[in-house]
């Protein structure tokens, strides 16, 4: 596969019940009772051999539209969960907003989830 991640951020304590996957802020994986799920919202498939490369597929599309310099403004992988993206760039590099900025105040917005404990990944290109 030719995706190559730039940066891997991740966070698995003993406390984890599972344990979530980001690219660009954009959830696309999740480890749960010993199974990995991938998928993006609700379209979510159990990761086997015979599914791996509909992951690799996912991650292609990933790669080509969820990207600042996209071609296609209007796929819907553009546009999901901006807010998401927003803040995976900010956290990559706070100066880009004002080079005042200290990197070291950075923050991840907690992810709520409905109480159940999660360790999270985050991958930018």
């Amino acid at each position: 596969m030719p995706y190559t991640f730039r940066r891997l951020w991740s966070n698995v304590s003993s406390w984890a019940v599972d344990v979530v996957d980001f690219f660009r802020g954009l959830l696309f994986a999740r480890w749960d009772d010993g199974r990995v799920f991938f998928g993006i919202n609700d379209a979510r498939e159990e990761l086997t051999p015979a599914s791996r490369p509909a992951l690799k597929h996912l991650l292609h599309e990933l790669e080509v539209y969820c990207h600042p310099f996209a071609s296609d403004s209007r796929h819907s992988l553009y546009r999901v969960q901006p807010e998401r993206w927003l803040e995976s760039i900010v956290r990559e590099d706070v100066t880009r907003i004002n080079a005042m900025l200290d990197q070291c105040f950075v923050y991840a917005q907690v992810f709520a989830n409905a109480g159940a404990n999660t360790a999270f990944s985050i991958f930018l290109p």
